[in-house]
């Protein structure tokens, strides 16, 4: 929160935005359009009537099918009988952090969804 705060200034005049608010622990506020930068930042832009929410859904859909499949392939490695047994425990706490990296991405493009869908 300190680094945005110190630099809304900034995020306004790059965003030629009127005006800039930091939400925290909050959802976007009806009539948002969000994107996830990563597992702790979205950003929401407020675009009733200036954006086609069924693009903006088909879009977030294609962002997320990579996503998905990653948390597949994880799953599939960690299920093995033999991972525990074979895989150094370096490689497993790794894998662990990317899995919970992707659910959250997942979980945020999700619900990203769920509220352009709203807006349709």
């Amino acid at each position: 929160q300190a680094t945005i705060t110190t630099c809304l200034e900034d995020i306004k005049t790059l965003s030629r935005a009127g005006n800039v608010t930091v939400l925290l622990n909050e959802g976007a506020p009806k009539g948002c359009a969000v994107t996830v930068l990563d597992g702790h930042t979205k950003i929401g832009c407020q675009l009733t009537g200036l954006i086609d929410f069924t693009m903006e859904v088909t879009k977030a859909e294609k962002k997320l099918a990579p996503i998905l499949n990653s948390i597949v392939q994880i799953e599939k490695r960690m299920a093995l009988e033999t991972y525990l047994e074979k895989t150094p425990e370096k490689v497993r706490l790794v894998d662990a952090d990317k899995l919970a990296k992707q659910q959250k991405q997942r979980d945020d493009i999700q619900q990203t969804i769920a509220g352009y869908q709203e807006m349709l």
